[in-house]
C-alpha cells in the first residue's frame, strides 16, 4: 500500500500506483508535446506553494477528458501526491485512472455522495496532497455560460 493510501476505501477501485504514474507521465509528456503548441495553467504556482505545508482542494474547469491527467501530472514534480475526483461510472469503465490517482465520486446523490466526499476528506487529512475537483460535474466548453456548477 502506498504512503498516501488510507485504510478504508469507499468501494473497490484500483490503488494509486507510483510505477504506473511514472510511466504514464512519460506517455503524457510525449502526447502533450505532439498535440499542443503549449499548455498554460493559471494559479498552479499558488497551489504548489500552499501544498508545501498543507493539503489543498483545488478546482478547475472541465473542458477535456484529460484535464485531471494534466493537473495530476503538473503537481507531481514538486513531490506532493495529487488526486482527482472522477465520476464513479467512468472510473469503472477506465480503471487505470485509479492507478493515476482518481477518486470515485458517485453523483447519484444521498449517502453515496457523502461517502465519497468523506473519503476525499479523510485522504486530505491523512497525507499532505492535492485533491482536484471539477465543480461543473461534466466536460463543458470553457466559453459556455452559465458554468452550471453542481
Amino acid at each position: 500500500m502506498s504512503s498516501t493510501a488510507i485504510a478504508a476505501r469507499p468501494h473497490r477501485h484500483p490503488e494509486r500506483s507510483a510505477f504506473f504514474l511514472k510511466l504514464f507521465r512519460m506517455y503524457l509528456r510525449r502526447k502533450f508535446q505532439s498535440s499542443f503548441d503549449g499548455i498554460y495553467l493559471s494559479g498552479l504556482s499558488e497551489i504548489q506553494e500552499l501544498a508545501k505545508t498543507h493539503s489543498v482542494v483545488a478546482s478547475a474547469n472541465h473542458v477535456a477528458w484529460w484535464d485531471a491527467l494534466l493537473l495530476v501530472s503538473a503537481v507531481e514534480p514538486i513531490g506532493i501526491p495529487s488526486f482527482a475526483l472522477m465520476d464513479e461510472d467512468n472510473l469503472k469503465k477506465y480503471p487505470f485512472f485509479g492507478w493515476l490517482g482518481a477518486i470515485p465520486l458517485n453523483r447519484s446523490g444521498g449517502i453515496k455522495v457523502k461517502r465519497d466526499i468523506q473519503y476525499a476528506l479523510q485522504l486530505l487529512r491523512s497525507a499532505r496532497c492535492v485533491v482536484w475537483m471539477f465543480p461543473q460535474g461534466r466536460q463543458r466548453a470553457a466559453h459556455l455560460r452559465p458554468l452550471g456548477i453542481k
